[in-house]
């Protein structure tokens, strides 16, 4: 990884525990869940798990671009606020790859590309070839999958999935994409080998090559093709069970208290299950003021609504830290105007 791509994570301020815990797939806190949100980083979970982020850290402050205001808390100086400009003109910077939260990217990357492998082998009747090397368990659900379809309709059908979305795509894209693949008596081009921008670093280029798995995944869940029937070997929740269970009895009706009683939890947790489940969702504005009593929604509004930044809004303006109960209702609101203001974005 360039370490100048870690300065491109900031707003403000970066918390380094939230963001190696999104990185390298930990467990996901209510805390971390929320502040990867607002950060615009949870999309990316798991999707940087060998990276050393404290080496990372230690070369951006040894060339003066972030300060540790306090533990774990790092802000990018005048100097990291140039190299950021800087780096963000010059190499790619993936878009939002929210897909990854409901589906394992990097799963379903090495899932298609055996999967390519195996259709372009036996277009030409070879069933003897040395496979693309992935975890054993995807191997084996793969070649279940492909038992599932005669061979001409498999070989049709891909052919043709694969055709409509590289016609999405601008040309230079398909064709480098294209160029990757690997198949019969074609060994595929290495990233390096790709002519693209000059300035682009061998991270810019795989940065580049998952956003492609990105939207390939995208147009092809949507759209139900082959491709998108395959992508199913990769999808995942990030709720956890628990948590899961919780939401779906809220969902069918059941109160929080009767979730407490039922379930024997305490209450504040079925409200971290709910805040999760808000979160990894992507519950709407709408669904969740359902969670927040009507006169709570009235003091949230008087607090804060003529409060813009709502990364930036303080507890202690609503409630007090003996108050859980409030503390939640205050970050159901924080997630609304959050929700609220990425649906404007979209408009």
């Amino acid at each position: 990884m360039d370490a100048e791509y870690l300065l491109t994570k900031f707003d403000n301020e970066l918390r380094l525990k939230v963001l190696t815990n999104i990185w390298h797939g930990k467990s996901l806190t209510v805390s971390t869940t929320f502040w990867g949100l607002m950060v615009n980083i949870l999309p990316e979970y798991g999707l940087y798990p060998q990276v050393n982020l404290a080496q990372i850290q230690q070369t951006l402050k040894r060339r003066n671009l972030i300060t540790e205001q306090q533990p774990g808390l790092l802000v990018l100086t005048k100097a990291g606020q140039i190299s950021k400009a800087n780096y963000a003109s010059q190499h790619y910077l993936p878009p939002n790859q929210s897909i990854n939260l409901k589906y394992d990217l990097l799963a379903f990357k090495n899932i298609f590309l055996l999967a390519n492998q195996a259709i372009s082998e036996l277009a030409y009747h070879n069933r003897h070839f040395y496979p693309y090397q992935i975890e054993a368990k995807q191997q084996w659900q793969i070649k279940q999958w492909l038992k599932r379809y005669p061979r001409e309709r498999l070989i049709k059908q891909w052919q043709e999935a694969l055709h409509l979305w590289l016609a999405t795509l601008p040309v230079k894209d398909a064709d480098d994409f294209v160029a990757t693949l690997f198949g019969h008596q074609i060994p595929g081009k290495l990233l390096t080998d790709l002519k693209q921008k000059p300035t682009w670093t061998l991270f810019d280029k795989q940065q580049w090559q998952l956003a492609m798995f990105a939207d390939l995944l995208v147009y092809s869940v949507n759209e139900q093709t082959i491709i998108g029937q395959l992508a199913q070997l990769a999808k995942r929740s990030l709720l956890a069970q628990s948590a899961a269970k919780t939401l779906e009895l809220w969902q069918a009706g059941v109160s929080i208290e009767a979730i407490s009683r039922a379930r024997r939890l305490k209450i504040t947790t079925i409200r971290e299950h709910l805040l999760q489940g808000v979160m990894l969702e992507n519950w709407a504005p709408p669904a969740i003021k359902k969670l927040i009593p009507p006169l709570e929604q009235v003091k949230l509004a008087a607090c804060f609504n003529k409060q813009s930044d709502f990364k930036h809004w303080s507890f202690e303006a609503y409630g007090s830290a003996n108050q859980p109960a409030l503390f939640t209702y205050f970050r159901l609101w924080q997630l609304c105007a959050f929700y609220e203001e990425r649906a404007d974005d979209r408009q």
